[in-house]
């Protein structure tokens, strides 16, 4: 809708002059509460001001918008401690400073210009799809102005005016968003809650409260104050005033809304606002966040949902009232037009009555009688000149088909019938001759015509026919016949007997007339009923009104039939069922079947549509199609049907969807309702137990007898024990087993014997629960530990015997108080709120130990395990808390630790003493290494030379003393590198990585390269061994011994045969060394690891004995095991594990 644009003389001015006054100082007010920037702020009131204003005075307001926004925003400090707020004092040279830099001007420029857009866009979009000012009549156009003036129009304004500020420097692109949602929400508050309260006082300003509605409206405006205070001005004690109570705010907005009407609503909204916004700046409420632009814009959204959702009942309500004041004048004004209809049928009906005798008279005058036959009722309807041709009294008798047939003659009576059922059969007409017998033996000769009325599917519901005495027409034929006879015998008489026929024929054109009057009144009594008739009527042609009775124009809401005479069908038919009535009149047309009776809906001349019951009769006259239509309004039947099949599917779903069993039985104990509960719980189908005795099928049988006799006495004197109430029992399964279960029973109201109702409920598992809550109350009450149960604000709610004991508090002094005043020392008084908060926020609460206080001042230390006690939606309702005095076991803790710091005191004397002996230990191993075994290089040097230079000198004994000392000395040299080779096994660190044993085994083969030639060893190594993690030195080391052992220990004459071969053992392989050897002893095979472990002589085998012990001690170095698999004779198979290397690398 257009709004009436001002003209341009004093009052143009003055509305400019007016609207930008209060645009700058409502736009002054908002930016005192800008914090994310100087000029962006949650709470904007220039918006809604706006928007009204162009609503109400026309798009030619905006300079004045564009006029505040510059003012406002040029008066706004470039940099401004946003903290502070804004003052006025010092605008003008704010304004002077801003007007003197362009980048503030321009800006400033910009968002007046975005503010001017979003107001007329806001407007323009309201008045297009929302009803302009009168967007708040009605739910839908509120929530389309919620939407187009609340949603998108103010994206203009925030859009441009935070581009502006960047753009221009005075704002971080990095800020955009939030500046923008800030700006936005302002925008779109001022919107949803200023504008519909200037809109509305400014489209009705006048008070018209009577004295109950005047204390009504000062009622809800008390109770809205009191919960503002309560919520959002700090009454309530500090450890809830910021608790989430904002649901309370909604009972006085939808108080005012349902009772007081649109315009005190929203006033209502606004004050709700103003304190809302008064007290979460003040800190209180559940709106306070982590900074104060964060609560301005959850407030804000919080007051533009409840905005919305107050205009929008306000407005259904404000509906609900036009329509009752409208359904009251209409029914004002249906009233008199009943008096008025009322006195004109009462004429019609004395007219009717008259016309009606005079159809009587005619039918009697030309003894003609009609009659009308319902078929599928098998009922006559006579006139009183049909009663009279048959011989009895007018309305004697009801008169069916076959009664019809005794009147017949038995000579026509076969003839007849056929006749008849072959018209109903072929629907077509029918006419014939035949004989009557009345009542007192006279027969009669008449004539029947008949026309079936028939359904569109070919059923024939009713029969139409007149009847005429021709009786003395047939007498005049006969006497005719006798003349033409007579005229053959005698000419001299022709000319009689032709005046004879010719008196006949003039009575034939006599009767003919009097039946056309007859019709011609019969037409008359039908344009009465047409007239006066309840149902709506109209008669078409080719699909165009010919006529409409009076119901037909009050059905459809037109005042004269030249409204609808001339017109389509199809102006009185809703759009979506056009298509389908053209059709069926096309088919009429074409003489195609079609429907006689449907359902349809209609479309009244207001543009409402109605639910229409429809019969149609298409005839054919002077070759013409026209079209008879019967409609009836059956809107509420529709309703009523559709409420009916509401309710009876509520009660399907209820039954279907109930978790209880839902058991229906009949005053003879069966039954006859079985829900899908039941069929689970008792295993029973629904088919298997309808109609069944419920005793016999789900009591049990010592409780059958009881059931019945209840029952009985019931039904006898209508006392019953356990109607109404809730009691236990036990119920019987269809497997025969038996469990508990909670029943009850109530009598359903109806007429006849009385039936019951039974819901039943398996507690099974609440009683298993109950003994588990039994149990754990009781493992609670007799715990050692404290057991206390708190509430979220810190007040105890339990407290078992453990914590009585540990605090000396009894139960009685400690339920219903906080327990930071009994138990928690001064200098801990803040860890009970903290632990509280991170519950609340849903944090995790791990185990930890701090110290509390006895009832006698002791200071305790207690072991806490703290849990959150959740209801059955998880929402967490209190706290459980588990202490343990542990005094005790920090006294010994302190003992322990003082003795770890002894401990720790000799284990560092003890270390400088073994690194001491290390490096002596190291010393002695380069002496061995060095000076013990030069002696021995020399000792075997000289035996050698002494052998090679004087061996022709020296006596057989000679010689082989220097071979011994030669070999002494050799086996002496060989002793000292193994046991510097096993020394440095100990103390080497060693880098352990990813080594291929088939490289190992690889260096082992070349460095036994002669020793395997010369033994001509057979040597197997499969393709593909693993790769370990190891030391590759010290695994080679490793491996070359158990070779050589295995080389070395083979009896004399067999060939030597070492196999290696590795498999998996999980995390580790194991890498075999299997030989053909002597083999070991199992009595010895712990021994020879051992240094010096010999179980042969020098002389047979030799070595030193500490090859073994090598092989042990660099395995134990790389993480590893060895081990023997031997007996005696059999070979050896020695085997080392050693850990994966991709296992070891994860």
């Amino acid at each position: 809708m257009q709004a009436t644009k001002p003209g341009p003389g004093p009052g143009y001015w003055g509305a400019l002059l007016g609207v930008t006054t209060v645009y700058f100082v409502a736009g002054k007010l908002g930016l005192m509460l800008a914090f994310v920037h100087a000029n962006a702020t949650a709470v904007w009131p220039p918006t809604g001001i706006a928007l009204a204003g162009l609503l109400f005075l026309g798009y030619r307001i905006w300079p004045a918008i564009f006029l505040g926004a510059f003012l406002v925003n040029i008066s706004t400090p470039v940099a401004v401690d946003v903290t502070a707020g804004h003052t006025v004092g010092g605008l003008p040279g704010v304004v002077l400073k801003n007007i003197s830099a362009a980048v503030p001007f321009a800006t400033s420029f910009g968002i007046a210009v975005g503010n001017t857009l979003e107001g007329l866009l806001g407007a323009w979009l309201v008045n297009r799809f929302a009803a302009g000012r009168n967007a708040f009549d009605h739910p839908r156009t509120v929530f389309k102005f919620a939407v187009l003036a609340g949603m998108v129009g103010t994206t203009v304004s925030a859009t441009i005016g935070v581009t502006s500020l960047s753009a221009g420097g005075l704002a971080a692109w990095a800020d955009y968003g939030t500046i923008w949602l800030t700006w936005w929400l302002g925008d779109a508050g001022g919107a949803l809650i200023v504008a519909p309260l200037f809109i509305l006082w400014r489209a009705n300003a006048r008070v018209h409260w009577a004295e109950a509605g005047t204390l009504e409206t000062v009622l809800v405006l008390m109770v809205l104050v009191l919960v503002g205070l309560f919520e959002f001005g700090g009454w309530l004690t500090a450890g809830i005033r910021n608790s989430p109570l904002t649901f309370l705010s909604i009972p006085p907005v939808l108080w005012a809304a349902f009772r007081l009407g649109q315009r005190e609503t929203v006033t209502m909204t606004c004050l709700l606002s103003a304190m809302a916004i008064y007290g979460t700046m003040h800190g209180y409420g559940p709106f306070v966040g982590g900074t104060q632009n964060e609560s301005l814009v959850f407030l804000q959204a919080f007051m533009g949902v409840i905005a919305v959702m107050a205009m929008a009942v306000a407005a259904v309500v404000s509906e609900q009232r036009r329509a009752e004041g409208a359904l009251r004048k209409a029914h004002g004004e249906m009233e008199r037009r009943v008096n008025e209809r009322t006195a004109e049928l009462g004429d019609l009906n004395r007219k009717l009555q008259s016309s009606r005798a005079q159809l009587a008279e005619a039918q009697q005058i030309a003894q003609v009688g009609s009659w009308e036959w319902d078929i599928t009722r098998n009922l006559f309807v006579w006139s009183d000149e049909l009663y009279r041709i048959f011989g009895l009294k007018p309305q004697e008798m009801a008169l069916s088909f076959e009664k019809f047939l005794e009147y017949i003659h038995p000579g026509d009576r076969v003839s007849v019938r056929r006749t008849v059922e072959r018209s109903c059969r072929d629907l077509q007409p029918f006419g014939l001759e035949h004989r009557i017998v009345r009542p007192d033996g006279t027969e009669r000769i008449v004539q029947g015509r008949g026309e079936v009325i028939f359904s569109p599917a070919g059923q024939a519901l009713r029969m139409i026919g007149t009847c005429q005495d021709i009786t003395v027409r047939k007498l005049a034929d006969a006497v005719l016949s006798d003349a033409h006879n007579e005229l053959e015998k005698r000419v001299q008489e022709r000319t009689a007997e032709l005046a004879a026929a010719n008196e006949a024929f003039l009575s034939e054109i006599i009767d003919h007339k009097r039946t056309t009057e007859a019709l011609r009144e019969s037409q008359t009594k039908l344009q009465a009923i047409f007239e006066n008739s309840i149902d709506a009527i109209s008669l078409s042609k080719a699909g165009i009104h010919s006529m409409v009775n009076p119901a037909y124009l009050n059905l459809f809401g037109y005042s004269l039939p030249e409204e609808l005479v001339g017109k389509s069908v199809l102006e009185v038919i809703a759009p979506s069922q056009r298509e389908t009535i053209r059709d069926l009149l096309r088919r009429r047309t074409r003489g195609e079947p079609a429907p006689a009776h449907y359902e349809t809906c209609g479309l009244r001349r207001n543009g409402t549509e109605l639910d229409l019951e429809v019969d149609v009769s298409a005839y054919k006259l002077q070759g013409e199609m026209y079209t008879l239509v019967m409609t009836r309004d059956v809107t509420e039947r529709k309703r009523a049907e559709q409420l009916l099949r509401e309710s009876e599917g509520l009660k399907s779903a209820i039954l279907e969807s109930a978790l209880d069993c839902i058991i229906a039985m009949n005053h003879e104990g069966r039954i006859i309702e079985w829900n899908p509960a039941a069929e689970k719980t008792f295993g029973y189908g629904r088919d298997e137990v309808l109609g069944a005795s419920m005793g016999d099928l789900i009591v049990p049988p010592l409780m059958r007898g009881k059931h019945r006799q209840g029952l009985a006495r019931y039904l006898a004197t209508g006392e019953s024990r356990v109607l109404g109430r809730r009691i236990q029992m036990t119920a019987l399964r269809a497997d025969g087993s038996e469990f508990p279960v909670e029943l009850s029973i109530t009598r359903i109201q109806r007429e006849g014997p009385p039936a019951f109702t039974a819901c039943v409920r398996d507690i099974t598992e609440r009683q298993q629960a109950e003994e588990a809550r039994n149990q754990l109350a009781a493992i609670v009450e007799s715990s050692d530990d404290s057991i206390i149960g708190m509430a979220l604000d810190g007040t105890i709610v339990s407290w078992n015997a453990g914590a009585a004991r540990i605090f000396g508090y009894p139960a009685a002094e400690t339920v219903g108080r906080l327990v930071t005043r009994l138990i928690v020392p001064p200098e801990n008084e803040n860890e009970e709120p903290n632990i509280l908060e991170k519950l609340k926020r849903g944090e995790r609460m791990e185990h930890y130990e701090t110290v509390r206080l006895h009832k006698d001042g002791r200071r305790i230390d207690v072991s806490l395990t703290i849990s959150p006690v959740k209801d059955a939606n998880g929402r967490i309702i209190g706290v459980s808390k588990i202490a343990r005095d542990i005094t005790e076991r920090k006294r010994i803790e302190a003992e322990i630790r003082k003795l770890n710091e002894q401990l720790e005191q000799r284990v560092a004397e003890r270390t400088a003493q073994l690194e001491t002996i290390n490096k002596e230990l190291e010393s002695f191993t380069y002496s061995v290494s060095h000076d013990l075994r030069a002696p021995l290089r020399a000792l075997q040097g000289l035996s050698n030379a002494l052998t090679e230079d004087y061996g022709d000198r020296l006596e057989k004994t000679g010689k082989d003393y220097c071979q011994r000392i030669g070999t002494a000395a050799g086996r002496m040299d060989t002793l000292i590198q193994d046991l510097l080779s096993y020394s440095r096994l100990s103390r080497t660190d060693l880098e352990m990585r990813a080594i291929d044993l088939a490289a190992i085994v690889a260096d082992v083969k070349h460095h036994l390269e002669s020793d395997l030639r010369d033994g001509k060893v057979e040597l197997s190594v499969p393709e593909g061994l693993p790769i370990v993690l190891g030391h590759r030195a010290t695994l080679g080391q490793v491996v070359g011994n158990l070779v050589s052992n295995a080389i070395k220990f083979i009896p004399k004459g067999v060939a030597p045969q070492v196999r290696i071969r590795a498999e998996d053992q999980g995390e580790f392989v194991r890498l075999w060394v299997e030989d053909n050897g002597i083999g070991i002893a199992p009595e010895h095979q712990q021994r020879i690891f051992r240094i010096f472990e010999r179980l042969h002589g020098v002389e047979t085998y030799p070595g030193t004995g500490i090859g073994l012990a090598i092989v042990q001690k660099g395995v134990e170095r790389l993480a590893g095991r060895v081990g023997v698999e031997s007996a005696e004779g059999s070979g050896s198979k020695f085997w080392i594990e050693l850990k994966k290397a991709q296992l070891a690398a994860c």
